[in-house]
């Protein structure tokens, strides 16, 4: 009868304990994956012709990279547009691989916000230390949503000013609020 009594008593603490971590996974949760691109292969990839191909020598996961040539500078590259689906945030994160050789001039990131009301914008932002010649680098860019905002559909390009070669891998874009944002920088 005592190891029932000793087992009931610890019932409420561990059901306690377990509705405390269960109510951290409430919410927002952390960021929420929204997009995802592999970027091993050119399905679903908006840019196409010369200069643009998939290499299966470079890679951050050994799947094969997303190559970027700009022969005369300045191109951008439409990478992929998709509907993101419902989700909380006041933030978009996005996170890549990138690495570069030869590159001269800044690369950078462009994310076009479509909302269900009102006019596409799109947000540039600089890709860091992203020039010249660099190994695999990992990117994270937070692009802030206007209040009230509700995208129904996302694209991505990069944009290179210079010229040389850039290869990104393993896109993933999240949505997060403005707390999980301040600690991405």
């Amino acid at each position: 009868m005592s190891g029932m009594v000793s087992r009931t008593r610890h019932a409420p603490a561990a059901l306690g304990l377990l509705l405390l971590l269960t109510a951290g996974c409430g919410g927002s949760g952390g960021p929420e994956l929204i997009g995802e691109f592999h970027l091993d292969d050119a399905e679903g990839l908006l840019g196409t012709g010369p200069g643009l191909s998939i290499d299966p020598d470079q890679s951050v996961d050994g799947g094969g990279s997303l190559h970027i040539f700009a022969d005369e500078g300045d191109r951008l590259v439409n990478l992929h547009e998709f509907a993101p689906g419902a989700f909380d945030g006041e933030f978009v994160s996005v996170s890549m691989h990138m690495m570069s050789e030869m590159l001269g001039g800044d690369t950078s990131f462009d994310l076009w916000i479509f909302p269900a009301e009102g006019s596409p914008r799109f947000i540039r932002q600089l890709c860091g230390d992203i020039g010249r010649t660099r190994d695999w680098q990992k990117v994270n860019l937070s692009f802030p949503l206007v209040e009230g905002e509700t995208p129904v559909k996302f694209r991505t390009a990069v944009h290179l000013e210079g010229r040389g070669h850039l290869w990104i891998d393993d896109m993933k874009i999240r949505a997060l609020d403005a707390g999980e944002a301040a600690g991405q920088e």
